[in-house]
């Protein structure tokens, strides 16, 4: 039974007639983890159980997280069972993909064609991925009342250091946490488009 995994939006899996297919949340998650780390070293490695607990409940080396990991673990086996399909395939200390058994649109971005409209998701998946982006909430703004007198800012993350992004108007722009003066003269405008926007943090301006 091949089956299709959406990781974008709505976290499902499907059959290819469209109909969602239930599976444990756990699953799909491992799947989704062990499918990007896959994709980006080229090689279906099997990982110890404790890289998985740390993943799905930031903690390996406490006795009730290992007992919920193997309960986790019964469930999907037994799901895959019913299903008559292997997608996650279990030792007695790791566990491994089998990417043949299905497909997913995180396999579909990775084989994008350049230029193309999956090009730019591509793209901007791997700036995501980046460690500059946080909570996207206006609270976080707040909190360094940067935009205290400002009309809808929005604080999009910070670049892991002493620089926000954010959007003032319609564009795109960057400014330290910390300075002297009027914010104004510390903003940088990186773009108008989210396009202009993502090529500017890959060329690692404004930060």
């Amino acid at each position: 039974m091949k089956l299709r995994l959406e990781s974008f939006g709505e976290l499902r899996l499907i059959d290819l007639a469209g109909q969602p297919v239930a599976f444990p949340e756990k699953g799909l998650l491992t799947i989704c983890y062990l499918l990007d780390r896959y994709l980006q070293e080229r090689a279906g490695s099997e990982y110890p159980r404790s890289a998985l607990a740390r993943f799905l409940w930031d903690s390996h080396d406490n006795p009730d997280i290992m007992a919920n990991l193997r309960k986790s673990i019964s469930r999907i086996q037994a799901r895959q069972i019913e299903l008559g399909t292997e997608l996650l395939v279990f030792t007695a200390t790791g566990v491994r993909i089998k990417p043949d058994a299905f497909v997913c649109d995180l396999s579909e971005l990775a084989n994008a064609d350049i230029g193309g409209f999956l090009e730019k998701l591509r793209r901007l998946v791997g700036v995501l991925r980046t460690s500059w982006l946080c909570s996207p909430t206006k609270a976080s703004a707040d909190g360094y009342e940067l935009f205290e007198f400002q009309t809808g800012p929005f604080l999009i993350g910070s670049n892991g250091g002493p620089t926000a992004y954010g959007l003032i108007g319609e564009n795109f722009i960057s400014i330290p946490f910390v300075f002297a003066g009027a914010w104004s003269d510390e903003v940088r405008v990186l773009g108008k488009t989210f396009d202009e926007f993502i090529e500017a943090i890959e060329a690692g301006e404004g930060s």
